[in-house]
């Protein structure tokens, strides 16, 4: 049996989960895969599917002098500065997030099956949750932070598995931008 798989291009002004877009950013090729529908401002939730090129720090600080909010966090700043990476075509399209940016990272509740904001289309199979850095698995981090210990933020593993919070925020990974478009 043949088993043919078929892909077109289109000019797309309504998507799918499970659609595909490509982004230059930097002169690198990224491929970001559209994973949850927002009803409340017709947007279209993507992911990438790899890690940045370069892995980043939370803080800049040792991570037990952090007592910020993630907005106060050098990722944060990296984050928002991203969108004046990418070409004018795809920027048109894209909606900013409550505060302000264009790119967020997960947060714990989109990896929770039972919270209302979970991403069903990642969290009905963990796999969809690996990314790489290169050819390799990599840790990377979510924006939510611990409640108890401002320094501590949560991530997920090389194994698409969240984890508990990690206690060095000072410590590289990579980072798995999530970015709104247009869906009307």
């Amino acid at each position: 049996m043949l088993t043919v798989s078929r892909v077109q291009v289109l000019k797309p002004n309504y998507y799918q989960i499970g659609d595909q877009v490509h982004i230059y950013i930097n002169n690198r090729l990224y491929t970001a895969t559209a994973v949850k529908e927002l009803e409340e401002d017709n947007t279209m939730l993507f992911v990438f599917d790899s890690c940045l090129s370069e892995k980043r720090r939370i803080t800049r600080r040792h991570y037990r002098q952090f007592k910020g909010t993630f907005e106060d966090t050098y990722l944060f700043k990296f984050l928002v500065k991203l969108i004046n990476k990418v070409p004018t075509k795809i920027k048109r399209q894209m909606v900013p997030f409550e505060n302000g940016s264009y790119f967020r990272l997960f947060e714990k509740d989109d990896l929770a099956p039972s919270s209302k904001n979970a991403i069903s289309y990642l969290t009905e199979d963990s796999k969809r949750l690996i990314r790489f850095f290169g050819n390799n698995a990599s840790n990377y981090w979510t924006q939510t932070q611990n409640k108890e210990d401002k320094s501590e933020f949560y991530y997920i593993s090389y194994n698409g598995k969240p984890e508990e919070y990690s206690e060095w925020s000072d410590v590289s990974y990579g980072i798995v931008p999530l970015f709104k478009l247009k869906n009307y």
